[in-house]
């Protein structure tokens, strides 16, 4: 079953599997009718999962604060996938995909990182972007705009 310290997270993918972002026992897939479990020897960057997102390709991208951004790109045919870090953007706790696809991952005291998959631009206090690094949540709103709410308000 899930078993685990908590569930920080949950969303289903374009097979109606369920995902599960844990505390302590990393990703957790549910196929309706068994739990996978993938951790460390998945190559999984943490087994303490904050946050989780699937994009249109079916990757699974995750954030931790030990391990940072990570993704899991499907293997077509094999039920497989390949992990990908981000080993540069630590202390992940919220993810948003925009409409131009970008992935952008909230930090906990080192601000929002937008990944055009190419390279990641920073967003933070120092440059006077954000109030304060720390970033809770993200959301793009219908003009496109994103906004990004950290410990110290909105920006």
């Amino acid at each position: 079953g899930l078993e685990s310290n908590g569930v920080s997270a949950i969303l289903s993918d374009r097979d109606n599997n369920l995902w599960f972002g844990t505390r302590g026992r990393g990703l957790v897939r549910y196929t309706g009718d068994r739990f996978i479990h993938f951790t460390e020897k998945d190559s999984l960057n943490s087994r303490n999962i904050m946050t989780v997102l699937v994009d249109p390709e079916d990757n699974i991208w995750y954030g931790s604060m030990t391990g940072g951004l990570g993704k899991l790109e499907p293997i077509p045919g094999t039920g497989t996938y390949r992990s990908i870090k981000f080993p540069e953007i630590k202390r992940v706790v919220s993810i948003l995909r925009d409409s131009q696809g970008r992935i952008w991952a909230g930090t906990h005291g080192l601000g929002a990182f937008c990944y055009d998959g190419k390279k990641f631009t920073a967003y933070n206090r120092e440059q006077k972007q954000l109030p304060d690094n720390r970033v809770f949540t993200m959301h793009q709103d219908r003009k496109g705009k994103i906004w990004i709410g950290t410990a110290s308000g909105g920006a």
